[in-house]
């Protein structure tokens, strides 16, 4: 007997559909994230004090295959894109 395949296909509503752990902290300084899931991704975050502010340097690596490596190019110029407006909603959010 096959009960409803296709939810077996989606997280349960109180599971979240990725999960990471953070890698490295460094008060004021440094921290760095990894998913535990699929695809695989790093994310970095630096701060460095430049001119009287803070500069926020970011590095996001995404290790794909199959199909998504194909994709890639398409994935990579739309993240961007939306990573960059965050970033701008967070700086005013900050220096607001």
């Amino acid at each position: 007997m096959v009960r409803n395949q296709e939810s077996n296909l989606r997280p349960k509503r109180n599971e979240p559909d990725e999960l990471s752990e953070i890698t490295t902290y460094e008060v004021n300084k440094r921290f760095a994230t990894k998913t535990l899931t699929k695809p695989q991704v790093t994310v970095d975050y630096a701060l460095e004090s430049e001119a009287g502010g803070t500069r926020l340097n970011y590095k996001f690596v995404m290790l794909t295959s199959g199909i998504m490596r194909l994709l890639e190019p398409l994935n990579a110029g739309s993240m961007k894109k939306d990573n960059d407006l965050e970033f701008q909603k967070l700086k005013l959010i900050l220096e607001g």
